[in-house]
């Protein structure tokens, strides 16, 4: 192969990318749309795309702070935050980062030590939409996007314990990594690039707001059976209601 006619611009292989997973988005809006006609909405998650300069930057990595709960990235007051966990001066927390620029958020350095028994730091991105209740008896659809640098089915994400979450306050209503297998999917965009999507059906009683939990949370794996880095690109947290 001629290695003049590649292209080697980062910036440019990054907008092609970004470019491919609009159009990916687009598309599966507009089946969704189709399919459900006026009964689906669309829910705004505040900078779901990470591209805010204000709620990005890192967190954790720190082994004199192994712990952090809700931690603000970047700016306070921003939508997503972050918590991490690791053991102090045994195991530092995973680095949480959100790259407004790439539009992506990543959390890397998961490890998996065997100290008296196999321990592991972990690591989540949430929020809260304030103003966005949970409505009951309604379906509700959410992906993201993951890529984890190598080929991956739900098995594996399983095993590791990676994927999303809605909540309400603290409480983890669904997950992809627990929910049954109808309700979860995992698509290959392109590379290794994925999308996965977690379907959910409130009941008659519902309490608090919808919240969103992109996680990493390893238990009990040594570091060769986790995935070491995670990132959520472009467009991660999109949201569809549908009345059932």
């Amino acid at each position: 192969m001629n290695r003049n006619n590649q292209n080697t611009n980062p910036s440019a292989h990054s907008a092609s990318s970004r470019m491919k997973r609009r159009l990916a988005v687009t598309a599966c809006l507009a089946g969704l749309m189709t399919s459900f006609g006026a009964t689906a909405g669309l829910i705004n998650v505040p900078n779901g795309d990470f591209s805010l300069p204000a709620n990005a930057g890192s967190i954790g990595g720190g082994i004199l702070t192994p712990i952090g709960v809700d931690v603000a990235i970047g700016s306070a007051g921003t939508p997503w935050t972050g918590t991490f966990t690791g053991i102090l001066a045994v195991l530092a927390p995973p680095t949480l980062t959100i790259d407004a620029v790439a539009q992506t958020a990543n959390i890397q350095g998961l490890i998996g030590i065997n100290v008296g028994g196999l321990l592991s730091n972990s690591g989540y991105f949430s929020q809260v939409l304030s103003g966005t209740p949970w409505i009951p008896n309604k379906r509700y659809t959410v992906w993201t996007d993951i890529d984890v640098g190598r080929p991956i089915g739900l098995d594996v994400l399983g095993a590791a314990n990676v994927g999303i979450a809605l909540r309400s306050g603290l409480n983890v209503l669904s997950a992809s990594t627990t929910a049954a297998a109808p309700l979860v999917t995992l698509d290959l965009l392109h590379d290794t690039d994925y999308r996965l999507k977690l379907v959910y059906d409130t009941g008659a009683t519902v309490n608090g707001n919808v919240g969103l939990e992109l996680f990493n949370l390893p238990e009990g794996l040594l570091t060769v059976d986790l995935l070491a880095s995670t990132t959520f690109p472009y467009a991660p947290t999109i949201f569809e209601t549908v009345t059932r």
